[in-house]
Order: structure tokens, then C-alpha cells, then sequence
């Protein structure tokens, strides 16, 4: 578990608005509007916010216990969650978010194997 915490906390160092553009193309297509500068940066601000906090939960549910691991499991499907709904909030398409999350959990957030 303090692997997973240790990679979260690196995501979060490293997440970035590029990445953010790089995935989702039609925000970063000029001339931007200004609101559309608003989405990418509160997007991000909420990547951040919410990797701080599921590396929070790692650290607390400790070691090898699959009860452990369905919490950050459900930690993170709550991250997701709330990040769709900001999106909503902010205007941005629900299909281009859920595409950008998944392929952020694939890439960066695996979560260990409880067979």
C-alpha cells in the first residue's frame, strides 16, 4: 500500500495542464475562450486535490488486507465520480472526461491485484 501511496503522490507532483490538453485536444484548440481556460485549469486544480487525498487513504488502510484495498478502491471510484461532476459544472463533455480519467487510472493509479 505505501507503493501505491508513493506513485499517487508522484502523480500529483506531476500531473499537469498538458497532459490534461494532450487528452483532451479540443481544449487546447485556438483561439481558446476564456472559459474553456477556466475548465482546464479547475480540472487540474481537482486532479491534484483529489491524488492528495486518495494518497491520504492509502495511507491509512495499511497492508494486504483485500478490505483495504476495496476502500481505495471506492476512494478512487469517488475521485472519479466527483470529477465527472465537475465537469458537468464547468460545461466540459462527460465522454471526453471519462475518457481521460480511464486512461489516467490505467497509466498511473493501478491498483494491486487482490486474487
Amino acid at each position: 500500500m505505501a507503493q501505491l501511496s508513493e506513485m499517487l503522490s508522484a502523480v500529483n507532483q506531476h500531473w499537469n495542464i498538458n497532459d490534461l490538453k494532450r487528452v483532451y485536444p479540443h481544449l487546447s484548440r485556438k483561439p481558446r475562450s476564456r472559459h474553456q481556460a477556466e475548465c482546464v485549469k479547475q480540472i487540474s486544480l481537482h486532479f491534484a486535490e483529489a491524488c492528495e487525498r486518495l494518497a491520504e487513504a492509502c495511507e491509512e488502510v495499511g497492508h494486504g488486507n483485500v478490505l483495504n484495498v476495496h476502500k481505495v478502491q471506492e476512494a478512487l471510484q469517488r475521485f472519479l465520480v466527483s470529477t465527472l461532476q465537475l465537469a458537468n459544472v464547468l460545461g466540459c463533455g462527460d465522454r471526453d472526461l471519462e475518457f481521460l480519467l480511464k486512461e489516467w487510472v490505467k497509466k498511473r493509479a493501478v491498483l494491486p491485484d487482490v486474487r
